[in-house]
């Protein structure tokens, strides 16, 4: 097969594969979704490159040789539990704070969208990245599962141009899905009542806090397991 056709491939296999993976609602998709409603379409990539900026360091370090030290179950539980920890504690805030959100709402300048670059953008970033470290899966599915396999393979086929265009195509299939989410959710805030815009921050923040308590239980069975305790 021409390098070209195998590099069409690849790019494809993955995006396809990426957009299929994020139809699961993850910390990632909660913490998109309640950022655009309450402050607008631009926290959304802002958020995602926290995301991709993981992405990025864990396939530079499966490519240095760190894949028996990443799909260690008690390194993943040890990273997952405070992360996930913290976000309990974000979620409840949005939760508590839902009214005063919604009272918000018809501050103009409240409800405008931002620059990832201004001020606050960074937080947005590091929710991206606190949403990733809690997912255990984030883990498993680069290191044991799918992706690993995926990423080999890219490899095998085309060296590190098959790497650079495996992650290319998972990239944009993040952006793609999540921008949508975060445009969905960003554009039908302003057509709300206060009433169901305080409610629907709620229930997000309810099933945000529920998924980061599962996270918070699978690590610390793990850390069981692993006997370091």
């Amino acid at each position: 097969m021409p390098a070209e056709a195998s590099i069409l491939a690849i790019f494809l296999i993955s995006f396809v594969n990426g957009l299929r993976n994020n139809l699961f609602p993850g910390p990632l998709f909660f913490a998109v979704a309640l950022q655009a409603l309450r402050k607008g379409f631009w926290a959304t990539p802002a958020t995602v490159l926290g995301h991709l900026l993981l992405d990025m360091l864990i396939v530079v370090s499966l490519g240095i040789g760190l894949h028996p030290f990443l799909q260690q179950n008690a390194l993943i539980a040890f990273v997952t539990v405070p992360t996930a920890a913290v976000l309990i504690f974000m979620a409840w805030h949005v939760y508590r704070d839902a009214p005063k959100a919604a009272a918000r709402l018809a501050d103009p300048w409240e409800t405008a969208a931002r620059s990832p670059l201004a001020p606050g953008g960074v937080s947005f970033i590091i929710l991206g990245l606190l949403t990733t470290l809690a997912n255990p899966f984030w883990f498993t599915w680069w290191t044991v599962n799918e992706g690993a396999s995926l990423l080999d393979g890219s490899f095998a086929a085309l060296g590190i141009a098959g790497v650079v265009t495996f992650f290319l195509g998972h990239l944009l299939a993040d952006l793609t899905w999540y921008c949508a989410i975060g445009a969905l959710a960003a554009s039908g805030r302003q057509s709300l009542s206060i009433t169901l815009y305080a409610a629907i921050l709620r229930a997000g923040a309810i099933f945000f806090m529920f998924i980061c308590v599962a996270f918070v239980f699978l690590g610390i069975q793990a850390i069981r397991q692993s006997g370091i305790f």
